[in-house]
């Protein structure tokens, strides 16, 4: 009986490759009195302080900079970078809506503003507008093509729309701007990941490895592209790795767990999943791979319990509610026969 593993993240005809990647924020840079406005005028006598201000607006962090960026707007409403820069403390902040504002204030005054777009491009993906996000990329691209991180983060979004194969060339262009920007080879390898290419995902993570050998994510990556290869050894000793590196990820104990199912190792594989929800108790990925592994133990009642959990957790979760209605249905059928 085949069931449905789930990594975490991404879909392929079986399985869902779970692998978790942070997004980058593109870094605001310095500010200059003078900086990305040049019809900005500073009155003299406070140009002292609005340069106080708009130096802590840029270099503190979330509520400290949001206060500091205002006082340096309230001085000089008209500079781009303030208003560039109050929209990274706001979504440090995590209030998205009021980041565009101020994003969108940022390029009106300075439509070339490449950074301004780019960030602009990042809080439209968090308000889940990714048609918009990508066309705001496009625009800070077209203004700064040389800026590997504005690809890296059009790449994110076009990943967003598994739309991979452009995403792929977004990530190809990143790294070959910058070719140490391990993040960049580690989206490749997922790109690369999910368009069945796993022998060259697995060599963009290895790049990404041999530049940073401590990116857990990047091990935990390559396990899974190993593990579709069918080289389980390997991937699990790429998943140790990644457990080593950060033991408190809990998609590297489920990615594990599923490497040691693949090796019928199904009570191994379980105490993984377990580990997995002790990290993250709302993982419904690893509830949902537990029940598989109890499934294929025959252990009915606690597997069609870890299903539960799964659905409890994502009510639309159609693999969870798939495995499931299977396990309900063979149970019906198993009672009709011994009948």
């Amino acid at each position: 009986m085949h069931k449905t593993l789930q990594y975490l993240g991404l879909t392929t005809a079986t399985f869902c490759i779970g692998i978790s990647l942070p997004a980058v924020a593109a870094t605001p840079k310095p500010l200059k009195t003078t900086d990305s406005n040049p019809t900005t005028v500073v009155i003299p006598q406070k140009a002292d302080e609005f340069a106080t201000w708009a130096n802590k607006c840029y270099e503190l962090k979330e509520q400290e900079a949001l206060t500091a960026c205002d006082r340096a707007i309230a001085l000089n409403p008209k500079n781009a970078v303030s208003w560039n820069n109050r929209g990274v403390a706001l979504m440090d902040l995590q209030r998205y809506p009021e980041a565009l504002k101020s994003y969108d204030k940022a390029v009106q005054l300075d439509p070339n503003y490449a950074l301004a777009w780019d960030n602009r491009g990042l809080v439209q993906r968090k308000l889940g507008k990714y048609e918009e996000a990508l066309a705001a990329h496009d625009r800070a691209i077209y203004l700064n093509p040389k800026d590997p991180i504005t690809w890296y983060n059009r790449g994110v979004v076009l990943s967003d729309l598994e739309n991979y194969r452009e995403a792929l060339g977004s990530y190809q262009k990143a790294v070959t701007i910058d070719p140490n920007y391990t993040l960049a080879w580690n989206h490749k390898g997922v790109a690369l990941t999910n368009l069945a290419r796993y022998g060259e995902a697995i060599d963009a993570f290895n790049r990404a490895i041999a530049i940073d050998p401590d990116d857990a994510f990047a091990w935990g990556n390559r396990g899974v592209a190993l593990n579709k290869l069918g080289r389980n050894e390997e991937a699990l000793t790429s998943h140790d790795q990644a457990i080593a590196i950060n033991p408190h990820d809990a998609s590297s104990w489920n990615n594990r767990g599923i490497a040691l199912a693949d090796l019928k190792m199904y009570e191994e594989a379980i105490a993984f999943y377990n580990r997995a929800i002790s990290i993250d108790p709302n993982s419904a990925v690893a509830w949902n791979n537990r029940g598989v592994a109890l499934q294929l133990l025959a252990q009915y009642e606690e597997a069609f319990d870890a299903y539960t959990e799964a659905i409890k957790i994502h009510p639309n979760y159609q693999i969870a509610l798939k495995n499931s209605q299977d396990l309900v249905n063979q149970l019906e059928l198993n009672a009709n026969a011994s009948y």
